[in-house]
């Protein structure tokens, strides 16, 4: 009987742990090598991100706890790079811009 070959599971995450030396490997991420600075603006970067409550799956715009509604469309190429513009300056995200223009919008008709 042949022995079931044994499988290794990753080691589970531990902030203190570096699973890859990247001063002795070069590691690219998005096409750039990674350093230790790096790594830490790319963590903090994704800390902000949480603190700014950007993380998938956030909290419920309808505020009663039941999923958003989606809405989807499209637009021309110029208007979306101009609102993306617009989020990565405010450090918010694209549909954070777009929910805030749609509103005003409605604000705006409101009175018409």
């Amino acid at each position: 009987m042949t022995a079931k070959p044994r499988t290794r599971r990753p080691p589970a995450f531990d902030a203190d742990t570096r699973l890859v030396d990247v001063e002795t490997h070069e590691v690219l991420y998005r096409g750039e090598p990674l350093n230790e600075a790096r790594v830490e603006g790319i963590v903090e970067g994704l800390r902000a991100r949480s603190a700014a409550n950007l993380v998938p799956g956030g909290k419920s715009l309808s505020r009663n706890g039941s999923h958003s509604p989606l809405l989807q469309f499209r637009v021309p190429e110029g208007v979306r790079e101009a609102l993306s513009s617009i989020a990565e300056e405010r450090q918010v995200s694209l549909s954070r811009v777009a929910r805030e223009a749609v509103v005003e919008y409605l604000r705006n008709h409101e009175s018409a």
